[in-house]
């Protein structure tokens, strides 16, 4: 069974790792597993160095930043972070309106618990995040890939966008703020109840946009 990490893998033994190759080969993935054209989105941007391969897709409604982290054992680790479109490529924070704020965010972190319909307590005290993907992890397409296979992740994420679309994306639009304005107001109250005024944070998690 193919996987990513075998690529890689093989890159590193034929030199090919600084080549574009390993680029165009997440790109190639990227469009298969997540049926891009399905959802409206094209590849922004591209970049690699020597711990990551990173590569931005965007639709009208919002941006994607698929992220393969790269270890000691150069095994890649997927992770998928989500953005209003006039969040910067590079960087978590952005100045909005004044303040410093998060402007990439993950939807595990209450986002799915919010489209749910779930109250901020009733996330906080869920143990898991997205109801419509209850038992995802099980099913064969996904479980048979193994756990620490990167095209994992990108097959849960394109069930997703097919549990959740069109509110998932309808979340992050510029151009129509309505459920934004009441997933902030969540996100407040959600983020005081799991930190309960914790000072770790660069930026405070209830800053967001």
């Amino acid at each position: 069974m193919y996987n990513f990490n075998d690529y890689v893998n093989e890159a590193i033994r034929t030199g090919e790792i600084n080549t574009q190759k390993p680029v165009e080969e997440l790109v190639r993935l990227i469009k298969q597993d997540l049926h891009l054209e399905r959802w409206g989105f094209t590849v922004a941007s591209k970049k690699m160095d020597a711990k990551a391969i990173e590569v931005i897709i965007q639709s009208d409604h919002c941006k994607v930043d698929v992220i393969c982290t790269r270890d000691n054992s150069h095994l890649c680790s997927f992770d998928l972070a989500y953005a209003r479109l006039h969040a910067p490529d590079q960087g978590a924070y952005m100045m909005y309106e004044g303040q410093k704020c998060i402007c990439w965010h993950y939807l595990f972190s209450g986002i799915l618990d919010f489209l749910d319909g779930m109250t901020p307590e009733e996330a906080v005290n869920s143990h898991w995040s997205g109801k419509k993907i209850i038992g995802l992890e099980q099913e064969p397409k996904i479980a048979n890939l193994g756990k620490y296979n990167p095209e994992r992740t990108l097959y849960f994420h394109d069930e997703i966008w097919t549990r959740y679309a069109p509110e998932l994306f309808q979340l992050f639009d510029l151009r129509d703020q309505t459920l934004w304005k009441k997933y902030y107001e969540f996100n407040k109250e959600y983020v005081q109840l799991k930190f309960r005024g914790s000072d770790q944070f660069t930026v405070p998690p209830e800053m967001i946009c």
